[in-house]
């Protein structure tokens, strides 16, 4: 016996909305178990694959799954699901409205809702916001701390199925402050992309050039709230922590590195390129703790490096709990760069390759990755590595192009001299050296023009060639 599930679940999905319908898989799996009768097919066609002697309710909750958007996707002008209406009416009556496309990873999670609470701090966002999210270990994190500055939060998966369609369905229920180019959201006349079939859940990618108009009213606002930070108040170490790190240190300097290859990392960090800032940074009386969740290298644990990054205790909150009480950090091109940055914490950016992509805050020393063509061993000026980002397709996954060039990350000499110069920084706007103000000049107006980021002062005058505009071959030595 052969059945498809999906054309019935569908039906019920865009007629009745997924929390109903999911209602009735309980009940009918609830009568299937009553009457021991299950479907014992050899194979079980549910749209996509095939499942072998397995329930009804397996099988509902699993299309479910995958016709969940069906709920609130209009198609040939039908109207929404009978519990997306309902849903939307109630969130109309409660004048709520979600902050929606804070997407589910660390970093934009972060600085995604820091966007919010500056936002909300300078009165920009008024009336009853709230945050709906699914259940995970970063969204309970979140609301554990933050859950003070929403009229209304919840990771109820409950919650998310009914109201989540009316959301993502009607606009002025929701406050748009995603940073990503995903949006988990239909566009204002109800059209979407194509559906990811790899898992994704989001409905549309918006163009490079329309997320950097996000970014830029980001650093805009970074600008007029610079001496707020939202993201750090009330936060303190908890017990735990605070056993963790023998106490609360009175130089705590944190260190990240990242293996994966992906968005703005390039190439994997080089422990080595470290050790001389660790060295220094002991020297100095400062407790040193590898943060993040990458595995410590023998060479920290030889430098007494503290593993919290796999240690029991390494969560989103303690991440965020730590970093509130950094003296300093150093971070490679990944998301928790925010949480110092958008803490006002010195902060040492290593390795991306996005130079276009600064960050925000003043206390920011950057060492990008310098980007070299495969074929020919030429390095890239600054300037034809500012528009590498921006040439590549505009849409899909950002990876580094591997098959036409090659990364070369921060070198040891280059970090420590960093190290050095973010400690330097005062809380207040300095002025840039020549070196750093013609940099940020080679973008115009672009994220540089607003970022209170500098490149390392020390990085830039060691490759001055690379400010000139004709692009450079490699030395004999490699460097």
């Amino acid at each position: 016996m052969r059945l498809s599930l999906d054309s019935v679940i569908s039906g019920l999905n865009r007629r009745l909305g997924p929390t109903i319908t999911a209602l009735l898989a309980q009940i009918v799996w609830g009568a299937s178990r009553i009457l021991s009768f299950r479907y014992r097919a050899a194979k079980v066609n549910v749209g996509v694959g095939a499942f072998e002697g397995t329930t009804f309710h397996k099988l509902a909750l699993q299309s479910l799954c995958r016709n969940f958007d069906k709920a609130f996707l209009p198609e040939k002008a039908s109207r929404p699901a009978l519990s997306t209406r309902l849903a939307g009416a109630v969130l109309r009556l409660l004048q709520l409205r979600f902050i929606v496309n804070v997407a589910p990873g660390m970093g934009h999670n972060t600085v995604e809702l820091d966007r919010a609470f500056r936002m909300m701090k300078s009165g920009q966002i008024t009336g009853r916001v709230a945050l709906l999210r699914r259940p995970s270990p970063i969204h309970r994190d979140t609301l554990d701390l933050y859950r003070n500055w929403f009229w209304f939060a919840s990771d109820s998966n409950f919650l998310f199925d009914w109201l989540f369609p009316a959301v993502a369905r009607y606009p002025k229920l929701r406050i748009d402050l995603g940073l990503s180019r995903l949006k988990w959201h239909l566009r204002d006349d109800c059209t979407h992309d194509e559906l990811p079939s790899d898992g994704q859940t989001y409905l549309q990618q918006v163009s490079k050039e329309e997320n950097r108009l996000a970014w830029q009213e980001y650093y805009a606002l970074r600008r007029q709230t610079k001496d707020d930070h939202p993201l750090a108040e009330g936060l303190e170490p908890d017990a735990e922590l605070l056993e963790f790190l023998g106490g609360r240190p009175r130089k705590l300097a944190l260190v990240h590195l990242k293996y994966h290859v992906a968005n703005a990392t390039a190439t994997a960090s080089d422990p080595g390129s470290y050790l001389d800032a660790i060295d220094w940074l002991h020297d100095q009386g400062y407790l040193v703790v590898q943060v993040g969740r990458e595995y410590r290298p023998e060479a920290f644990r030889e430098r007494g490096v503290l593993n919290y990054a796999q240690s029991s205790i390494a969560s989103y909150k303690h991440d965020l709990q730590i970093f509130s009480i950094a003296s300093l950090a150093i971070t490679a091109g990944s998301g928790i760069a925010f949480m110092p940055d958008c803490m006002g914490i010195p902060l040492v950016y290593l390795d991306s390759w996005h130079l276009g992509m600064p960050l925000a805050s003043s206390r920011c020393v950057m060492v990008p990755a310098l980007v070299e063509e495969v074929d020919t061993g030429q390095r890239l000026t600054f300037r034809d590595q500012f528009a590498l980002y921006w040439s590549l397709e505009d849409s899909g996954d950002e990876t580094f192009p591997i098959d036409r060039y090659r990364a070369r990350n921060a070198e040891r000499d280059e970090v420590l001299a960093a190290v050095k110069e973010a400690l330097a920084l005062r809380a207040d706007e300095q002025p840039l050296t020549p070196y750093q103000r013609a940099y940020r000049d080679i973008e115009g107006n672009g994220l540089s023009a607003l970022a209170l980021a500098r490149t390392s002062h020390y990085f830039l005058e060691k490759h001055a060639i690379l400010l000139i505009a004709q692009p450079v071959k490699k030395a004999a030595d490699g460097s």
